[in-house]
């Protein structure tokens, strides 16, 4: 098993991603996004950084302590997250790695389309100096697996927003724990911080071991965005359809209301008047289940540099 993640570059394949993060449990994609999209972010999100105030969680042991900022329900703050969400590495990997389809009774050409992820989580931690390390987790304990797991409920990224280093809290993190049971508990000396500029990604499956690291620098703050995809039957972390306003909600693309939750999970699991629960949101309010399908957003990933 790998003392290390492995780093891949934008110019590999899907396929190559999902095999490093099956193997070691996460992959570091250096350069995932481009300074269009850092540049949109912190044009949106610094002012709120900026006026919030440190986490108070001293109860709670899976959330750094007292020196964190925490931003959610942040694809209703800003356009950065779609381009993360659509970036095609991650929800490459997210479709490979959670999507599924069990073929039905009668269905002896397998026509069902593929259950597609869920955006389950979009928020910003910034770590200040002073913060003391994170206790080592496993995402995936909000759906309560058994571990090792057949099939990974939750695929994520941490997306560096600014640079990652081992003294001002990068992620920690142990390849190759996705592959152990419930019993074997993590140490702190196992893991390694995973290190990388702003605009490279770490993107590692639900059952991996990590946590935010210490900050130990005089002055200066670790920012990144959590983005999490599960499997598209499965309850969210963040209520998105209470965390994105309908105002937002209608100015996203069909690609990204469909993510958050505005679409079926094949076969039949969430529709509104047995309809695609996407088909009411440009209607007025209490006019839904109307068969005709509105024109889809057009957007189209692109990185710019």
């Amino acid at each position: 098993m790998a003392m290390n993640l492995q780093r891949l570059t934008v110019n590999d394949s899907v396929d190559d991603v999902v095999e490093c993060t099956l193997r070691d449990g996460g992959v570091v994609i250096e350069g995932m996004i481009g300074q269009k999209t850092l540049d949109t972010f912190w044009r949106d999100i610094a002012p709120i950084l900026d006026a919030a105030a440190f986490l108070e969680v001293d109860d709670n042991p899976y959330l750094a302590p007292n020196r964190t900022k925490r931003i959610l329900g942040l694809l209703d703050k800003t356009d950065a997250v779609c381009d993360i969400m659509l970036q095609p590495q991650l929800l490459g990997a997210a479709e490979a790695i959670l999507g599924f389809n069990k073929r039905l009774a009668g269905d002896s050409e397998g026509k069902w389309p593929r259950a597609k992820p869920l955006l389950s989580l979009a928020g910003c931690a910034q770590i200040h100096p002073g913060e003391k390390a994170q206790l080592l987790h496993r995402d995936d304990m909000n759906w309560h697996p058994h571990h090792p797991a057949d099939t990974e409920v939750s695929v994520q990224v941490f997306q560096a927003m600014s640079r990652f280093t081992a003294a001002n809290g990068a992620t920690m993190v142990i390849p190759g724990s996705h592959l152990w049971d419930d019993v074997r508990q993590p140490t702190i000396e196992e893991a390694i911080p995973v290190e990388m500029p702003a605009g490279s990604g770490l993107i590692y499956l639900g059952s991996l071991y990590h946590g935010g690291g210490a900050n130990i620098t005089r002055d200066e703050a670790r920012t990144g965005i959590s983005l999490t995809y599960i499997q598209g039957w499965l309850r969210q972390e963040e209520n998105q359809f209470l965390a994105v306003s309908r105002e937002r909600l209608e100015q996203l693309p069909r690609q990204v209301q469909k993510l958050i939750g505005y679409a079926m999970s094949p076969p039949f699991c969430g529709y509104l008047n047995t309809e695609e629960p996407y088909m009411a949101l440009r209607l007025p309010a209490g006019d839904v289940g109307v068969s005709d399908i509105p024109a889809e957003p057009s957007y189209t990933w692109h990185r710019e540099d």
